[in-house]
């Protein structure tokens, strides 16, 4: 036992004069393709390809030496999709908000006891049925079965396994 804590404390006070490595595992380049998007676009707008953009971004020491430049170009592809889904999430987002200030809902202008009364009122007058003429039965039946056409004529199915012809 005292060997064994003997060889911790020495390992423990020779990593005290050492720094940990940093190191960033798989997010490395897409947080290069976050961090440097607009440039990255910009120099494949102007013609460079992800070789030499790669390469360019290892001399620079933002990303490690033999980085692949097609896990470069993924990253930045998947982060050119994040960035088109925002922009198109936060224009339904301004056009909803745009059109709900133009046009102001009756509601708004009326007192919050006439809302109240209004709905409940509303709430009242719903009739069981569709239609006044029918029973609660046929109008089950109506909702609940399924009408097949067959070569000689429609069928219908009514949920508690009876048929039309």
């Amino acid at each position: 036992m005292n060997d064994f804590e003997a060889a911790s404390e020495r390992v423990e006070e020779i990593l005290r004069n050492e720094t940990p490595l940093n190191r960033k595992g798989g997010h490395v380049h897409s947080d290069t393709a976050k961090k440097f998007f607009g440039r990255i676009k910009s120099l494949r707008a102007r013609g460079f390809s992800f070789i030499q953009l790669c390469g360019a971004f290892e001399k620079a020491g933002v990303l490690p030496e033999k980085s692949n430049p097609y896990s470069l170009r993924q990253a930045f592809l998947r982060e050119m999709a994040r960035r088109a889904k925002t922009e198109e999430l936060l224009k339904a987002v301004k056009d909803t908000a745009l059109e709900e200030a133009a046009e102001p809902s009756p509601k708004a202008n009326m007192p919050v006891r006439t809302q109240f009364m209004k709905a409940a009122k509303s709430q009242n007058d719903l009739p069981l049925t569709p239609d006044k003429e029918t029973t609660e039965k046929e109008w089950i039946r109506k909702q609940t079965s399924t009408t097949i056409d067959t070569g000689l004529g429609k069928i219908t199915k009514n949920s508690d396994g009876s048929f039309e012809f």
